[in-house]
């Protein structure tokens, strides 16, 4: 299984996973680890700040494709872009149902996913 057992009396950690795209280091949270632009001096973002300083901020990560569907696609599924077929894909993207993420897997663990969309 994905997560290890857990007795009836553990509680499981709550997941978060927010994946913005196309504004990136623009939130506050940024604003101390020196960000080029410099804009997040100026953008207030405390719910996302909050998030944050509560769980983790990457600092330091890469995106594995330039376009959102790919990228998202390397994320959840932990493989290259390409190998996610057309769920990698901008416009008309079906996911491959074969092909394990993280979030589902979550989902048979026990976890409740909560879905929002893009736009």
């Amino acid at each position: 299984t994905f997560l290890p057992a857990m007795s009836a009396t553990q509680q499981r950690p709550n997941v978060l996973f927010a994946f913005g795209e196309d504004w990136g280091r623009l939130a506050s949270a940024y604003a101390a680890h020196g960000d080029i632009t410099g804009l997040n001096k100026f953008l207030s973002t405390p719910n996302f700040d909050r998030l944050a300083a509560e769980g983790v901020l990457f600092v330091n990560a890469r995106a594995p494709a330039p376009g959102c569907n790919p990228c998202r696609s390397a994320v959840f599924s932990g493989r290259y872009f390409w190998q996610t077929g057309l769920g990698a894909i901008e416009q008309g993207t079906a996911w491959d149902e074969s092909i394990a993420t993280f979030p589902l897997e979550l989902e048979k663990s026990g976890y409740f996913l909560g879905y929002t969309y893009e736009g």
